[in-house]
């Protein structure tokens, strides 16, 4: 049964995207662990990365074979729209084998208003529904989530083993985990965790912060101190949220100024060598040793 994790922040620019890009694509070719990347975001961004642009345009003009498939009113299949091994050299190579995409596309930004929940089946009881046929499959599905707590994180999140906040090193990320985490708090007390035919699910918890974005030359000391004075007092306030094992994942992942060409190219970071990889190895490594 897969593990399933959720990149989550509802601060856009922290790299939530980058992460899970790299670390599944790491936890695939390096690891040997079948991998499922599911785009939640509208903005396409882990999509665009990974598939050819040309593909990924002709999908985004066809919501029914994205993950927005979930949502139509038809029941589709949303496993046929899975593009398997997108990683390939240019002469069609197949680089990563063991990691498929589950595509977005702008129409997910619809989701909010043109949804219509069936009688007693919430949104997200209708996501979990249909995204568990690939829990068999998969040894990790992980969901790279927009920069909100809207309807589409919320699947993520209700389909969730395990939360990881990806922030930046500065007092914005300071402020904002505090927030995130008092909200991830209200929607845990919102959710209807029991789903028919499935029983009662175990809420998803957040097992760790990923600093992202840093320069390895700068002293960030007194942030750490802040964070974990906060994280002290979350864990006192929001137990329930933080993990038992939670903490600040290390190392920092440098600037991720590298992995912006490598999205270009539409190649993950990690199948290179240098230091932006190894960080992304490294916080790979340690979410894969957790158990």
């Amino acid at each position: 049964m897969a593990r399933c994790l959720s990149f989550v922040n509802f601060k856009g620019g922290v790299g939530k995207t980058s992460l899970a890009v790299n670390i599944a694509a790491y936890l695939a070719q390096s690891k040997g662990r079948k991998t499922l990347l599911v785009d939640m975001d509208p903005q396409s961004n882990a999509s665009q990365w990974l598939l050819q642009f040309k593909l990924w345009q002709k999908l985004n003009e066809k919501p029914e074979h994205t993950v927005y498939a979930i949502f139509l009113d038809k029941d589709h299949n949303v496993g046929q729209n899975l593009i398997q091994a997108p990683v390939k050299k240019a002469d069609g190579q197949i680089i990563i084998g063991k990691l498929d995409v589950l595509p977005s596309c702008f129409k997910l930004m619809d989701l909010e208003h043109e949804y219509r929940e069936r009688p007693g089946v919430p949104y997200y009881h209708h996501f979990y529904h249909h995204i568990g046929i690939f829990f068999p499959h998969y040894e990790y599905i992980i969901f790279d989530c927009p920069p909100n707590l809207y309807r589409g994180s919320t699947c993520a999140i209700f389909a969730s083993d395990e939360i990881y906040v990806p922030c930046n090193p500065d007092r914005m990320s300071y402020t904002g985990f505090s927030y995130l985490i008092r909200k991830l708090q209200q929607l845990r007390s919102n959710l209807n965790m029991t789903v028919a035919n499935i029983g009662t699910r175990n809420p998803a918890q957040v097992r760790g912060v990923i600093m992202n974005d840093g320069n390895p030359r700068a002293n960030y000391t007194v942030i750490y101190e802040e964070f974990e004075i906060l994280i002290a007092r979350l864990r006192q306030e929001a137990p329930e949220v933080l993990a038992a094992d939670f903490r600040i994942i290390e190392p920092m992942v440098r600037s991720y100024e590298d992995a912006r060409k490598y999205a270009y190219m539409e190649k993950p970071v990690t199948i290179k060598r240098g230091p932006l990889a190894e960080d992304y190895r490294e916080v790979a490594e340690y979410i894969d040793a957790l158990d």
